[in-house]
This record gives structure tokens, C-alpha cells and sequence, in this order.
């Protein structure tokens, strides 16, 4: 970056409960979905995605909030921080669709993503996106459609504030459409924008009561044992089996009717004794969190509601009086993790006329794929016509995404430790671990490096060395192994149950391919230094022969295959195999035929033959070759 980012505020305590969730990967955004149409004699001769890139530009020059990043999202008091500059392509992305069929399998694909990946380099770079789906016309159809998703991190933008961003982009869209000079090559500078808002709880003068704050800490803090079950509203037997056995739009509406005054009763509280009011009490949001991990969930659904986008058009009487006009929404979220297992996301419909669909998200295990059959999906998102969708017509939709706790954020760094550290392994130990603890805690207090690829060239290592951490290491009492260190090993040392030598050789043999590939970086050859010319009647020293022989010599390599390298990537290949997972090899059963006796790696490009020796009397080792190709991409890695 040209400066460094601009500090803006501390997050406020709702920012701060919508950021701790996205650092434990327990919801990841909120999208709200719009398809745009607008005749192609409209555009002129501007390209699309210029009037689109100009369009979000102004939109996000006039909405603070999208020009921020966020740091600290891990710790207790994360910050807003405003870049100098966004770079529009990190923002913006097309995908173009040839049928309507393959569209919407798109649209479905693209929300999963949204909702099942963390936000990257939030620290630089503004959480959100806008992905335009544009669906390629028909030769005699003169207008231009496409499905807009904007997704963007709930500590920046809620349902409603997603709602207000199509507006915008829609009346940027229908107005002047001026690039702002703020707008060079793709780049917007962002280092003049009006000041960003303070958080909610300094614009609402909350209220609370010592009845509720009670309440509150009991049902949070208290024995489980006394606490009711969590009900948000109560229903009589009998609505309820009318419900499920004679479904009406009467009994419907009954109920909604019932809910619509409950919630009007509590908008009149507001600002009392609302729960927003004790967001600031949690000083430990991760804690929070985790403690709900395995406990019932409070809520099996809920419904969200973000309230109709309200739109006018003018009509015009021929296709070059048509504007972009927005036909349907789709109001989508994240599963949670910690919160309820089903939420339904709804938008009334449009008094413009559009259509709006109802997105169900599920965090359950059964949504751990998207659903394969798309009929649903179809007919909620075909191209709505005047014959077949009106202001009152909505469809049903199901959005499912997936949500995994177990599974890690990210990749990781890859690190070194410079000392034993307990729990995750001893000195010279490599392994990935999280972003944050090495950047906060290993490194500020130089317990371990960050591996490089140029760190690994210094050491002689390849990415074959690196391995898991060490969870049980220093967990141990060093006093008891003194004691009686053969009864320790006897009770820490696994007892892994091995196969028979001939079984080894009839697996290696089978399983494994004849040729183990290996991709490694070659070293540059020094050129040849230049001669004077000489006549050619003068003897010289050398022959052609002798050139010729120079000129084949193999090319070394950075960062040799070692005898390690070989078992890890056989273990690889056979760690799907029930016995081929049992089979251990050490680096002594492999032999280099060709080198030197006592070679256990090889520095160079080629083809080389290894014996594997599978320990059995009377057995012939297995014999494979190793073949070393050139790298050209980055640091070389080993591979199949």
C-alpha cells in the first residue's frame, strides 16, 4: 500500500458480536441477491462492466462503511481501519451463463460459496462482494439480464443495510452515471470519504430495567437445571395440529396476526429493556461462543425479515425509453453455528411489483452438501413475466449452506519453533498453525519463524518436512519418567500391530506405482565461458567429445529427494488402504541403485532406480523408479 490504513473507531458491542463470529468461522455473511434488466440500446456503446464498476464506485464512495477493514477480529477490542485505496477486482466478479437451466445452478453455487467462506485479508481489504450473474440473451431478445449477489461481513452491513445498497446501485444505475475522480484504472481512493458513523449504542439511548437485566444473567448464567425452555411464543394444541393436518391461508394468517402484535408490542418497549442494550456485558465473545458448542440450542428457527425495497419506475413506450429495473430479490444468510438450526430469511414483496423469495438456510448435518435437485430453485428464480408474477406472487426457494466448526479457517502458516513450546512440540518442530498466534504471540516473542521458501533453500528442507503438531508434548510429569522410565515407555510408547514382510512386498508391489514422480526447481547451469577465436589449423586441448559430454551433464537441483521424501509420499499413496496404512518404513530399507553406497537423497534431474527392502528372509526387494522433473512455478514441491 502507498500509506498505511487510517485508524477510524473501535467497533461497537453489536459490531463486536457480529466480527467474534466470523473469527470462529460460526457465520460468515449476510447476501442479498437482485436480478437487474435493462435493454441492451440502453447501454449504448459503454461497456457493461465499466457502468458497473462505476455504478458500485459511487455507491461505495457514498457508504462509509464499505471502505473499511477490520483488525483485531480475534481479540477482545477489534478496529476499523480505512485502506488508502480499494481495488475494484477484489470486489467485483462476473460469470456468465449460456441457459437459463445453468444459471440458476450458478446463482445456487455462488451463494454457497458466499456463505461457506471466510472473508480473506480482512485486515487490507473491505469485507464484501458483488458477483454479477449474467445470463448471455437469445438473438431476438434485446435485453440484458443478471443476477446480482452482494454479500458482505454483519459487522459492516445487516439484511437491511443490503437492502439499501440495490437501491443505490439501482439509482446510479438510472441516473447520470459520471465516473467519480476518485476512480483511476480500477482503483478508488478512498482517503477523502465523509466520516464514518459511530455504533448503534451511541446514536440509541438504551434502557434497562433491574427485572430484565436479572432475567437476562439467570438465563445465561444460571443453573440449567431451573431454567424454562427457551420459547419465543407459545401455541395452543389444537392451531397446532389444524396447522399440520389442515393447512388453510385463514389459519395462517391467524397466527401471523398473532406474531405481528406481539412484535409490535415489544417495537413500543424499544429502546427498553431490549437485549441489544447488554451486548456491551460480554467481554469474552469467544468464550461465549464456545460454551454453546454442544448444549441444546436455544432456538430450532427463526425468521427474519428485512422489510420490502421499495422501487418506482417509469415506463416507457419503447425500448429506447427502458430503464434497469430490478424483478426479483433473494435474501439469503450464513448457517450458525451457535444459534438456530433453521432460519428463513423473507422480503415481502415490492410495492415496484417484483416478486421476493424466501431463502432457508439449515445448520444441521444434513445440510453438509448442496441439494442436488434444482426444481425448486428453478421455478422460484425463472424470469418473472407479467402473465405469471405479480406484486403479491412468492415463491419458495431453499439456500442451504454448509457449516463445519472442526473444520480449519484456513491453511495456516507454516512455522518453525525456536524452543519447546508445550502442547504443540519441541525445538526445530515445523507444522502449520493459525495466522494469529504466530503473528501475536510466537513471533513478537521470537518462539518460532515463519518458513519461507527461501527459508527453506537455507535449511536443505522441502515442503515434504513439514508436520503436525505436537498436542501431548510437555504434558507429561519429567519427575515420574525418572522414576521409572521403562514402566513410562511401556504405557506411552503406541503399539502399532505391523504386517508380514510378504504382505509388505505384495502391496508395495501392486499399490504403489512403478514410477514415483517428484517436481523440483533445477539449478541455473553457470554459462559456458567464452573462448577466443582460434584458427583452426592449432591444435586445441579439448575435444568434441569432451564438450559434448559437458553440455549432457545432469542438472542439479534446489532441495534434494531424500530417502524420506520416498516413504512419505508411499505412505501417502497407501494411507487409504486398511493394511497399507500398517506398513512402516524406515530410511535404511531404501537403496539408490547407481550412486554411491552410502547416498540416502538425490540432487539432480533423472530417472533413478531404488530398491525397497521389506525385511523378509529369502524375499527380493521391490524395485521402483524415481523420476525428478523440472519445476518452473515457485518454490518446487514434491508430487505425485
Amino acid at each position: 500500500m502507498s500509506s498505511p490504513d487510517k485508524f477510524v473507531r473501535p467497533l461497537g458491542p453489536c459490531e463486536i458480536y457480529s466480527s467474534s463470529r466470523h473469527a470462529l468461522d460460526f457465520y460468515k455473511c449476510v447476501a442479498n441477491t437482485c436480478q437487474y434488466s435493462v435493454s441492451r440500446t440502453r447501454l449504448g456503446d459503454r461497456d457493461f462492466r465499466d457502468i458497473m464498476e462505476t455504478a458500485v464506485a459511487n455507491v461505495v464512495l457514498a457508504t462509509p462503511s464499505l471502505a473499511v477493514g477490520i483488525v483485531g477480529q480475534h481479540d477482545s477490542r477489534p478496529h476499523f481501519v480505512r485502506p488508502p485505496s480499494v481495488r475494484m477486482e477484489h470486489h467485483i466478479e462476473y460469470i456468465n451463463g449460456t441457459r437459463t437451466d445453468a444459471i440458476d445452478s450458478t446463482l445456487l453455487r455462488a451463494l454457497e460459496r458466499l456463505h461457506d467462506q471466510c472473508w480473506p485479508e480482512i485486515e487490507q481489504r473491505p469485507p464484501w462482494k458483488l458477483i454479477a450473474i449474467i445470463e448471455d440473451p437469445l438473438p431476438e431478445d434485446d435485453m440484458l439480464v443478471f443476477d446480482a449477489i452482494f454479500a458482505a461481513h454483519h459487522a459492516i452491513a445487516d439484511g437491511r443495510s443490503t437492502r439499501e445498497f440495490h437501491v443505490r446501485l439501482l439509482n446510479e444505475l438510472n441516473g447520470s452515471l459520471k465516473s467519480p475522480c476518485e476512480l483511476s484504472s480500477g482503483t478508488l481512493n478512498t482517503e477523502c470519504l465523509r466520516e464514518f458513523p459511530p455504533p448503534q449504542e451511541q446514536l440509541v439511548a438504551f434502557s434497562t430495567s433491574w427485572g430484565f437485566l436479572v432475567q437476562t444473567l439467570f438465563r445465561e448464567l444460571g443453573p440449567k437445571w431451573l431454567q424454562r425452555k427457551a420459547q419465543s411464543h407459545t401455541y395452543e394444541s389444537d392451531v397446532v395440529t389444524e396447522l399440520r393436518d389442515r393447512p388453510s391461508a385463514a389459519g395462517v394468517w391467524t397466527v401471523a396476526a398473532t406474531l405481528r402484535n406481539s412484535i409490535r408490542q415489544h417495537l413500543g418497549n424499544v429502546p427498553r429493556d431490549d437485549i441489544m442494550s447488554l451486548l456491551g456485558w460480554v467481554t469474552d465473545w469467544k468464550k461465549f461462543w464456545l460454551s454453546k458448542v454442544g448444549n441444546p440450542r436455544q432456538a430450532a428457527w427463526e425468521v427474519s425479515n428485512i422489510g420490502s425495497m421499495s422501487l418506482s419506475y417509469e415506463e416507457g413506450d419503447g425500448p429506447e425509453q427502458r430503464d434497469w429495473k430490478i424483478q426479483r430479490s433473494i435474501m439469503s444468510q450464513s448457517a450458525m453455528v451457535a444459534g438456530a438450526a433453521i432460519v428463513q430469511t423473507e422480503e415481502p414483496p415490492s410495492p415496484g411489483g417484483f416478486p421476493s423469495l424466501i431463502a432457508t438456510t439449515m445448520a444441521t448435518p444434513l445440510a453438509s452438501r448442496s441439494p442436488t435437485c434444482l426444481t425448486c430453485l428453478r421455478r422460484a428464480i425463472q424470469p418473472f413475466t407479467s402473465n405469471n408474477a405479480g406484486a403479491g406472487a412468492v415463491s419458495l426457494v431453499q439456500v442451504r449452506t454448509k457449516t463445519r466448526y472442526t473444520r480449519p479457517k484456513d491453511q495456516g502458516v507454516v512455522v518453525r519453533l525456536l524452543e519447546d513450546i508445550p502442547k504443540f512440540g519441541r525445538k526445530d518442530s515445523i507444522f502449520r498453525t493459525e495466522r494469529g498466534r504466530m503473528r501475536n504471540e510466537w513471533y513478537p516473542k521470537k518462539q518460532a519463524e515463519y518458513m519461507t521458501a527461501a527459508r527453506f533453500r537455507e535449511l536443505g528442507l522441502t515442503r515434504n518436512d513439514i508436520g503436525e503438531r505436537d498436542p501431548t508434548f510437555g504434558l507429561v510429569d519429567v519427575a515420574e519418567i525418572e522414576q521409572d522410565p521403562e514402566e513410562f515407555e511401556e504405557i506411552a510408547r503406541p503399539k502399532i500391530i505391523a504386517i508380514t514382510p510378504g504382505k509388505t512386498q505384495t502391496i508395495l508391489t501392486t499399490l504403489v506405482p512403478e514410477t514415483l514422480t517428484f517436481h523440483r526447481k533445477p539449478i541455473p547451469a553457470p554459462p559456458a565461458p567464452t573462448r577466443p577465436a582460434v584458427s583452426p589449423l592449432i591444435a586445441s586441448g579439448s575435444t568434441i567429445a569432451d564438450t559434448e559430454r559437458k553440455q549432457a551433464a545432469p542438472l542439479a537441483i534446489y532441495g534434494s529427494v531424500s530417502a524420506d521424501d520416498i516413504i512419505s509420499y508411499i505412505k501417502e499413496l497407501l494411507v487409504s488402504d486398511v493394511e497399507g496404512s500398517r506398513i512402516v518404513l524406515e530410511p535404511e530399507q531404501i537403496r539408490f541403485l547407481g550412486l554411491s553406497e552410502d547416498a540416502d537423497r538425490i540432487k539432480e534431474l533423472g530417472r533413478f532406480e531404488i530398491e525397497i527392502s521389506t525385511g523378509g528372509t529369502g524375499l527380493e526387494p521391490v524395485r521402483k523408479v524415481v523420476e525428478i522433473l523440472p519445476s518452473t512455478e515457485g518454490f518446487p514441491e514434491a508430487e505425485a
